[in-house]
């Protein structure tokens, strides 16, 4: 092996607002490599990689003979100096060791220079972080961003959605079994605020570092409490209680005590430039990072630095032409980014309706037709804000030839346009913006003023835990029944072959079953005379998002606003990690599918009102064992007036939206226990010889 890679020789990065006097006479920092047992990716991910490109594997780093693709970190020990210097308060600047990730980001589609430049930046803001938080063991080392081939078998996914909430699977990076990667938007959804912060922004870049702790760290989340929920006679809200009065009824729920968990900190801590408990944390990271001291008196307590590593680190990797086309690498003239003009299309929806705060407009591309007369892909790009009104919405991967479709939900409508998309003029002046103006067209499908839903239902999992799930759609139209309905996986997967439709009933029709990648996609329905719709289905999470598979199972919608939470039983005995190849145990077979659709009726005859899109929750067992709490969210000025914010069920037989009793706590969010014998999801719980799948919704009811 070259020697360059056991030492390594880096300008020191003197910060004089943090760094002791000490370091100001700092010039470099030797490292010397250390032989890591564990440093190779996991077969699973890297197969990923050689499906995308065979060369990948073989692709040099920028670091000295290293291979990205192939190791998860390089590790290093900092020279004796580095160690012995301080920042003001004394604390260390470096540490025994310093391991240097080596992290695969990957984008759904080719981006602009500026976004490109705005992603480079947030992984540099990431790295910083994450040296602060771990108190100066770990960074990024070396970063490579690459297109949409590169999706399956990156560390981090980034999608052109601007609804997509983080998720991360527990030791993702390690377990080949449990391999999935971190998955996000175009930035990250502040609902209180109403605003999308980029990854570059602090918000942004401490949820990345929240995901990689789940992913990397194989760190839980630590913003749930096992609570126990009481309720008395008639009363429409639960309260929380130690132990229940006589007479009342009580339930045991997992709860989340932050609004949400990338508000806090960085795992819904209290300390945000820390992974606390810290040493109990540190206890956790030697499994996977064995070169981590045994004992060490600055890992007994927590760190306010050392705040970012001093040393010009990450390095990016490009990923050259013409060795890599542009879905593998990343082509600044190819980019596949443009703003559209949605003034017309928007107050073509809007005509004839008062505004409401609750009203949505969602815009999809749709790549051009197959054979069966439907797209190739689907990008979602997430919902219109009223910035995007005013200025344009910044569309990714839309190229001349494609469709894009606006689903607008106003008051009690739905109406849906499409459009054939054509890339604007590159505009004759510097810094100027282009806006793309289509000619609109309607594209309603006809009855969607009645009820109307779409369940996707995941299937039995045999084999491996790491299998792929098969899945159906399930629709149900009070109105003309769609003539073609396809399953789009999010990625770079082509749609499943097409699908033959069998009808259930004179309302409802179910798709063929097929297996899928994994479980985030949308489903595309079309009806004669190219009148489309879309719904979004989501894992959310994963049964292997803790250690082996262990509880809680989570589970949610993709935008986030949905969630299902589970209190782990008292009598769980802890388990080793299971072997790669061992068959997956009852809580890695459990399957939950969050499919998220606007529409439906905003108003109920009792003057409800609602506040929440509908989420159809489908699973492949039925959940008595599991004691399980659905958690929606909503924006804050959902509370406009006097009233309550309940959880409504939609009741199959009686064929409306039916109330029950909901926990409503002061943060932005409502619960319902799922429990058997409560009738608040009898369907999943085996009460009711029915598919296992409930539909869930907020409205808000006066009174209370």
């Amino acid at each position: 092996m070259d020697d360059e890679r056991y030492l390594l020789d880096l300008p020191f990065q003197f910060d004089a607002a943090s760094h002791g006097e000490a370091a100001a006479g700092c010039k470099a920092v030797r490292l010397t490599y250390l032989h890591s047992a564990n440093a190779e990716r996991t077969a699973t991910q890297q197969e990923a990689f050689v499906r995308a490109d065979p060369a990948l594997l073989d692709q040099p780093g920028a670091l000295p003979d290293s291979a990205p693709f192939r190791e998860k970190w390089l590790a290093y020990s900092p020279d004796e100096r580095a160690r012995s210097l301080t920042a003001i308060n004394g604390e260390p600047l470096f540490r025994s060791v310093l391991y240097l990730f080596n992290v695969i980001v990957a984008l759904e589609w080719q981006p602009s220079a500026a976004t490109y430049q705005q992603i480079r930046v947030a992984m540099r803001r990431a790295s910083d972080f994450l040296y602060d938080v771990t108190n100066g063991y770990m960074a990024f080392g070396q970063v490579v961003i690459g297109g949409p081939a590169l999706l399956d078998g990156a560390d981090i996914q980034v999608l052109a959605s601007n609804r997509v909430h983080p998720r991360a699977w527990n030791n993702g990076l390690h377990e080949g079994r449990k391999f999935k990667s971190i998955r996000v938007g175009r930035g990250i959804w502040q609902k209180d605020p109403g605003l999308l912060s980029t990854w570059d922004a602090p918000e942004g870049y401490r949820a990345l570092i929240h995901e990689w702790g789940h992913y990397a760290l194989n760190i839980n989340d630590g913003y749930l409490e096992d609570t126990t929920l009481v309720r008395r006679g008639r009363q429409r809200r639960w309260q929380v209680s130690e132990r229940a009065p006589k007479g009342a009824t009580a339930v045991r729920a997992a709860l989340p005590r932050v609004a949400l968990p990338v508000d806090a900190s960085v795992m819904a801590a209290t300390q945000i430039s820390e992974l606390p408990p810290w040493r109990a944390i540190f206890e956790t990271l030697r499994a996977n990072f064995p070169l981590l001291p045994a004992d060490d008196p600055w890992d007994q307590r927590p760190m306010e630095g050392p705040l970012a590593l001093p040393l010009p680190l990450p390095v990016f990797v490009d990923l050259p032409a013409p060795r890599y086309h542009a879905g593998v690498g990343i082509s600044l003239d190819q980019a596949q980014e443009a703003y559209l003009d949605l003034a017309e299309p928007l107050a073509r929806a809007m005509a004839g309706s008062a505004r409401r705060p609750d009203t949505a407009h969602w815009l999809y591309v749709l790549k051009p037709r197959g054979e069966d007369g439907m797209p190739r892909g689907l990008i979602a790009q997430g919902k219109v804000s009223t910035a995007d009104q005013r200025e344009g919405f910044h569309l990714f991967g839309a190229e001349t030839g494609d469709e894009l479709l606006l689903i607008s939900q106003i008051d009690d409508a739905l109406r849906v346009q499409r459009a054939s998309f054509v890339a604007p003029a590159t505009p004759a002046a510097p810094r100027q913006r282009a806006l793309a103006r289509l000619a609109w067209g309607d594209a309603t499908p006809p009855g969607l003023d009645r009820p109307f839903f779409v369940d996707v239902l995941p299937q039995s999992v045999e084999g491996a835990a790491r299998d792929p799930v098969a899945v159906a759609a399930r629709i149900e139209a009070h109105g003309p029944k769609p003539d073609a309905v396809q399953i789009y996986p999010c990625g770079p997967h082509a749609p499943l072959a097409p699908l033959a439709l069998r009808d259930l009933d004179a309302a409802a029709l179910i798709t063929e079953t097929r297996p899928v990648p994994h479980l985030d996609g949308h489903v595309l329905l079309r009806w004669a005379d190219d009148a489309f719709f879309v719904a979004s289905y989501s894992q959310g999470g994963g049964p292997n998002s803790t250690t082996g598979g262990r509880l809680p199972i989570t589970a949610g919608s993709a935008e986030g606003n949905a969630m299902l939470f589970f209190v782990e039983p008292d009598n769980r005995q802890p388990r080793p990690s299971p072997a790669p190849d061992a068959p997956p145990d009852k809580d890695e077979q459990v399957r939950i599918v969050t499919t998220t659709l606007i529409g439906g009726a905003q108003r109920l005859p009792e003057g409800a009102e609602a506040r929440s899109y509908i989420f159809s929750l489908a699973s492949n067992v039925l959940l008595m064992d599991y004691t399980a709490t659905l958690v929606l969210y909503y924006d804050r000025d959902a509370r406009e007036r006097r009233g309550d914010l309940l959880i409504y069920r939609w009741d199959t037989q009686e064929q409306r939206w039916t109330l029950h009793v909901t926990y409503a706590p002061a943060l932005p969010y409502v619960a319902l226990p799922l429990q058997k014998g409560l009738g608040t999801a009898p369907a999943l719980t085996g009460e009711r010889g029915a598919p296992p799948v409930e539909r869930y919704r907020i409205y808000w009811t006066p009174g209370g």
